[in-house]
């Protein structure tokens, strides 16, 4: 048998050419069996050898039997049909042998293809499997470990040191200050391109073994293990203050940022991932407090501040609440403390204050629920309240008819109120409802409200001078000072700080602070009020110096509108 070949008689004798499919397609033949003998003869056979419908090769058979021409007589040989049948049956047997085989050998091919497959699917599974996992655990920007990956941390660490109280750790975490600035300044890209050179810096600045991760934003965290010493956890947050103050070189610009961290130590006491990272954060607000690049350290105190601070926000939040549902029943009232002209000694006005009582709390100092009420934005509700009934009880006074002379009502408008949009449209509406003239109105704005956004400032005190509205200055000298920018705003009153009239115990104390103050605003053409005026010598320099109102426990503490009445009629 021959595979893929034609026998060698095949260009002898007269043969359909080799066929691709040959099912059934038998040929035989006689030849000379020597070209050099034309006698010698042999009778051939070819039976196709197919497989799976192509032919394989051929079943070639020659009949070895020679004759002679000379037999007389003369005799053909050729294969007889059995002869041919058997034949057929042993090409068939070849060809199912060669399917077999054949089949065996795909089956093994096959089998290797698939593991090959299945190899390289495993493979690619098992790297997309890391790639997702690496994508969950990091931040895409600084590929560095993310939030997710901080608090597994974490919390192998804290399980760490419940079997092993010798493997303490601290955790770090830094916020940039001014981030917001440069990012709207510079574009999104720059500021990426930041967190990206600060999270570089923030590598090189601690151990191998630390880890450190982006929170978001302009946060990042740092995991510090073995820290035996409170020193070894400052010592790091020192050399990350120094280096994240050099500047930073971003689009060929030199860029400055501040950074604060809040440090806190493992301890014991924690239980879980989130107290470690929360109580970082409480001191990292504290630190923000000091100004300047700076890290402080956290301890069971400030826990203790905050969570009477969360406690507070959270009564103040639902006094405000009520308030706005116009419930009878508020816990805040609005109390007056007299402003007196100190010439006459006569009240030409009352500052408006708030106060809060609460149910169980009792009395709550405005120092404690003012700031909250600033930082959540509850002081807008409140401000808006004050203000209303400030008017409504200066109305009242003047339906009465009790006043002497016109008095003017002043009202703090914090920061957050005087960066509302609708301030004036809300300010006109509660002129309106009390019937109260803007003439008798003055209101009363911090140095950091107007200076914070000193163009759109401008606009918004001319609105409210539109309306004869009287401005006041609060506390003039403990914020920006900027005497650069005092001028381009159309003030009536400089209001001195407290700060500057408590020290002043005798004529022989300095007051060459108050006389610049007194000197700066009778020269913008604005009048001068004094508050916690409270010794009478303290009355008495500041009307020697040009002052001409002050205000103060000296005259009156700040009282109900019953008592106010009474101060006005006496």
């Amino acid at each position: 048998s021959q595979k893929d070949a034609q026998c060698p008689w095949f260009s002898a004798v007269a043969m359909p050419p080799f066929p691709s499919t040959v099912s059934g397609w038998i040929s035989q033949a006689e030849i000379a069996a020597d070209p050099n003998s034309p006698d010698a003869h042999h009778a051939v056979a070819a039976i196709p050898i197919e497989v799976r419908g192509h032919c394989w090769g051929w079943l070639s058979v020659e009949d070895c039997r020679s004759r002679s021409r000379q037999t007389t007589p003369p005799t053909d040989r050729l294969w007889s049909g059995g002869e041919i049948s058997s034949l057929q049956a042993l090409a068939n047997s070849m060809a199912s042998a060669i399917a077999r085989q054949q089949a065996e050998v795909e089956l093994v091919q096959l089998q290797e293809q698939i593991d090959r497959r299945v190899e390289e699917r495993t493979q690619e599974l098992t790297r997309a499997i890391e790639q997702l996992s690496y994508n969950v655990h990091h931040d895409f920007l600084t590929g560095l470990p993310n939030r997710t990956l901080l608090m597994e941390e974490l919390e192998r660490s804290i399980d760490r040191l419940r079997e092993h109280p010798q493997d303490s750790f601290a955790i770090l975490l830094v916020d940039l200050e001014r981030f917001k600035v440069i990012n709207d300044s510079l574009g999104h890209r720059w500021g990426d391109r930041l967190l990206v050179e600060v999270a570089y810096r923030l590598r090189n600045c601690v151990p191998a073994n630390a880890l450190v991760a982006r929170l978001g934003g302009d946060e990042f965290a740092i995991v510090l293990k073995e820290i035996h010493q409170l020193s070894e956890a400052t010592d790091i947050a020192e050399r990350i203050t120094t280096d994240l103050t050099r500047p930073f070189y971003i689009n060929n610009q030199e860029v400055f940022t501040n950074v604060r961290i809040g440090i806190a130590l493992s301890s014991p006491e924690y239980n879980y991932a989130e107290e470690l990272l929360r109580d970082a954060d409480i001191v990292a607000e504290r630190a923000k407090l000091r100004g300047q690049s700076c890290f402080a350290i956290f301890d069971t105190a400030m826990h203790d501040g905050f969570a009477e601070k969360l406690r507070l926000e959270n009564e103040l939040r639902r006094a405000v609440t009520d308030l706005d549902r116009g419930s009878e029943n508020s816990q805040f009232k609005v109390v007056y403390q007299p402003i007196v002209s100190l010439a006459t000694a006569r009240i030409v006005g009352f500052e408006a204050l708030l106060r809060w009582h609460h149910p169980q709390l009792g009395s709550i100092a405005p120092g404690q629920f003012i700031p909250i009420a600033e930082e959540t934005g509850l002081i807008v509700s409140l401000g808006e309240w004050v203000l209303f009934q400030a008017c409504r009880q200066l109305h009242i006074w003047e339906a009465q008819k009790q006043p002497r002379i016109p008095l003017k009502i002043s009202v703090n408008i914090s920061g957050r109120q005087f960066s509302q949009t609708n301030l004036i449209s809300q300010i006109d509406r509660i002129l309106e409802e009390t019937g109260v003239r803007g003439g008798n109105l003055k209101l009363e704005v911090t140095e950091s409200a107007i200076m914070d956004n000193a163009d759109s400032a401008t606009q918004m005190l001319l609105q409210l001078k539109e309306r004869q509205i009287q401005l006041c200055m609060d506390d003039f000298g403990t914020g920006y000072s900027s005497l650069s920018y005092l001028h381009r705003f159309p003030l009536d009153t400089l209001k001195i700080d407290r700060s500057f009239v408590s020290p002043i115990k005798s004529f022989r104390d300095k007051s060459e602070i108050l006389q610049t103050i007194v000197t700066l605003a009778h020269n913008l053409g604005m009048n001068v009020v004094a508050e916690g005026v409270e010794t009478p010598i303290q009355k008495k320099m500041l009307r020697s110096l040009g002052c001409e109102f002050a205000q103060g426990y000296l005259f009156s503490k700040p009282v109900d509108a019953d008592e106010a009445s009474r101060l006005i009629v006496a």
